[in-house]
C-alpha cells in the first residue's frame, strides 16, 4: 500500500507542476509553494524523497500496531482526493 500511496504522490507533483506551468492551480502547502518558486526539480525531489521516508516508517509501524494501518489507509484516501482534484481542474481546463 505504501508504494501506492508514493505513486499518487508522483502523479499529485508532477500534476502539480504541470498546474502551476499553464496557471490553472496554485500550491496549497506553503512550504511546496516556496520550493516551486525556487526550483520545480527541487521540490519534485523534496516531495518524493519526504514522502518516501516517511511511508518506508509508517510501512514499518504497520507491522507493530493497527493505528499505523488506519493511518496509511487514511493517507490513501487523501492522496485519492487529491488526484481527483487535479483530475477535476484538468477536465474544467481541457473540457469546458
Amino acid at each position: 500500500m505504501a508504494f501506492i500511496i508514493w505513486l499518487l504522490g508522483l502523479a499529485d507533483v508532477y500534476l502539480t507542476k504541470y498546474g502551476l506551468q499553464i496557471g490553472v492551480i496554485t500550491e496549497g502547502n506553503p512550504i511546496m509553494g516556496y520550493l516551486f518558486n525556487l526550483n520545480s526539480h527541487w521540490a519534485i525531489i523534496f516531495s518524493l524523497s519526504l514522502s518516501g521516508l516517511l511511508l518506508y516508517c509508517l510501512q514499518r509501524l504497520c507491522l507493530r500496531t493497527t493505528m499505523a494501518e488506519k493511518a496509511m489507509k487514511g493517507l490513501l484516501v487523501v492522496r485519492i482526493l487529491v488526484i481527483g482534484l487535479h483530475l477535476n481542474w484538468l477536465y474544467q481546463y481541457y473540457c469546458l
